[in-house]
């Protein structure tokens, strides 16, 4: 399923510790609009109510399995639903080492802001990215 959010590109600063060197980097953010979260929604919803069906014969569980699927499909939806810019991608040099790399921000169903913990795959480092300006330390 690919995206079609409209993605806008950040500078942001890659920190290699509180107060340490610095180095550019660029964030891509998206704003996903009504429709998308509209329908991001209605799927976490089902997830939650084709969990409770599949709760639902088996004895005992379904005492509290079906109305936590459905409290959580609920919780997931609404979580979905909110508006909000989402943290897609994040390019450029390791404060550490200097390579110029995309990084891994993890499941891209998460809502992550910045600062955030990242770790070059060069030199196994770790260091935030953060607004520029401000520091890591949160």
């Amino acid at each position: 399923m690919s995206r079609s959010e409209p993605l806008a590109e950040r500078p942001i600063e890659l920190e290699a510790w509180p107060g340490g060197p610095r180095t550019p980097g660029i964030a891509a953010v998206a704003t996903p609009d009504t429709r998308q979260r509209v329908r991001s929604a209605a799927i976490g919803l089902g997830m939650g109510v084709l969990l409770a069906l599949i709760f639902l014969p088996i004895p005992i569980v379904h005492f509290a399995g079906v109305p936590l699927a459905l409290l959580g499909g609920v919780a997931v939806g609404a979580r979905r639903l909110a508006p909000g810019r989402r943290l897609r991608a994040i390019r450029g040099p390791c404060p550490h080492c200097g390579h110029d790399q995309s990084y891994f921000l993890g499941a891209r169903w998460k809502r992550v802001g910045l600062p955030l913990k990242l770790a070059c795959a060069h030199c196994a480092k770790s260091f935030s990215a953060v607004e520029i300006g401000e520091s890591g330390s949160a």
